[in-house]
């Protein structure tokens, strides 16, 4: 699809200036929102049942492309900054009177992004790629929870193999074994805290509402 259509037909979505600064250091790919339609209706029917429903009933679908709202100000030349900036050329302070996100129009929007998957699940119960994909944690924290998990899933097998060669030695390993496992529990548990933190919403967390997970390629990066 030309730019020029992409940017005529896209819709528009808020993210914060942490979100702006995750997507610029390569850390977000995806976001995720609340359920609009009915949960009981959404949560009773097939997978191809539900993406119909999104279709029909939620703000994004697969395909959709989207231009990304941020806060902005405009300088002394009458050019538009955007406040994002300043956190990735660490700057501190400025001078400038921002507006908030909500009030960019397309014309000053920079980022065009495109929905490429949708997925749905309890808040509660988002795994750690997707808190990834969120952008609010570093690949390094991302990494070392899936190294403890290869960790303790390679050390399943070894403790197979172990069984059958070392009876005696079992309750030994099994101290081990159990110590991965809860390695991988301890950054799955510090991650979601931080998860819990980042996600910004009206939601409440404790009553664990489903949610749509959507992942996103960046399409385009205007400059103005």
């Amino acid at each position: 699809m030309h730019n020029s259509t992409v940017i005529k037909n896209s819709k528009p979505i808020v993210f914060s200036n942490e979100m702006v600064v995750a997507l610029f250091d390569g850390k977000k790919s995806g976001f995720t929102l609340p359920l609009e339609c009915d949960s009981v209706i959404f949560e009773s029917v097939c997978h191809e049942e539900k993406q119909q429903l999104i279709n029909l009933c939620e703000p994004y679908k697969i395909g959709d492309y989207l231009y990304v709202k941020e806060d902005f100000a405009h300088n002394k030349k009458g050019e538009i900054i955007y406040k994002a900036n300043e956190q990735l050329n660490s700057k501190t302070h400025s001078d400038n009177t921002w507006k908030s996100a909500r009030l960019m129009k397309k014309k000053d929007a920079r980022i065009f992004l495109k929905i490429v998957e949708i997925n749905d699940f309890k808040l509660k119960e988002i795994g750690i790629k997707e808190i990834f994909q969120e952008g609010c944690i570093s690949s390094e924290q991302y990494q070392e929870y899936v190294n403890s998990k290869f960790n303790a899933e390679l050390n399943e097998k070894k403790k197979l193999q172990f069984i059958n060669k070392n009876h005696r030695l079992v309750q030994q390993y099994e101290g081990l074994y159990n110590q991965f496992n809860l390695d991988a529990d301890l950054i799955n548990n510090q991650i979601k805290e931080q998860w819990k933190i980042y996600w910004d919403s009206n939601v409440q967390t404790e009553k664990n509402p489903t949610v749509l997970n959507y992942r996103f390629l960046v399409h385009l990066i205007l400059t103005h």
